[in-house]
């Protein structure tokens, strides 16, 4: 439930005022102030600066800590369509890279070029967001965009990070070297 649920609730309780009686006053249903209420509903601008007024606060009182839930969760989406983006950027090289044998070379390495720069400016993004979230282990992400608790790891020391991103680094280069040969072999 979003935290402007339960402050109508209380300011609604506060002022002594059924649904019903609040309902009449906002010119809305009782299925409505129930429906703020519970959260499966949220107010209109109109009717946040009403109730702001009706009950003597500001608008910010109302919806302040909303607002915040809103951004985290408009950032749990971006960091989900990031991955999901680099993901497929990598399916899409790779199957761009085996159309060699099908299409002209020269249109295949414009789309393997086009699909490594897409997902080259998709991996900076994520990696931009999660660094400033503070977010340093997959676990810490998947946690982050699910809504579950998130433990924080400390720094790693910079030594640590150095081999941990050359072994990362080689790791790929196999992998990704791997796929390639196997492509040329078996494709092409």
């Amino acid at each position: 439930m979003m935290n402007i649920g339960k402050k109508l609730i209380s300011y609604r309780q506060h002022n002594r005022l059924s649904q019903e009686e609040l309902a009449l006053k906002m010119h809305v249903s009782r299925q409505t102030i129930s429906n703020w209420e519970t959260g499966k509903t949220y107010p209109d601008i109109q009717s946040l600066l009403l109730l702001a007024e009706l009950y003597h606060v500001t608008v910010d009182d109302l919806v302040k800590e909303d607002v915040k839930k809103m951004e985290d969760k408009l950032t749990q989406l971006k960091i989900r369509w990031l991955m999901i983006g680099i993901a497929t950027s990598i399916i899409l090289n790779y199957l761009a890279f085996a159309s060699i044998r099908w299409i002209p070379i020269g249109i295949a390495c414009m789309l393997v070029g086009t699909f490594t720069t897409i997902g080259v400016i998709m991996i900076y993004f994520y990696v931009k967001l999660t660094r400033s979230l503070q977010l340093r282990t997959f676990k810490q992400i998947l946690n982050y965009i699910n809504d579950r608790p998130v433990s924080r790891v400390p720094k790693p020391s910079t030594t640590s990070t150095i081999v941990k991103t050359v072994i990362a680094t080689l790791g790929g280069l196999l992998t990704g070297g791997l796929i390639t040969w196997l492509i040329i072999v078996y494709l092409l």
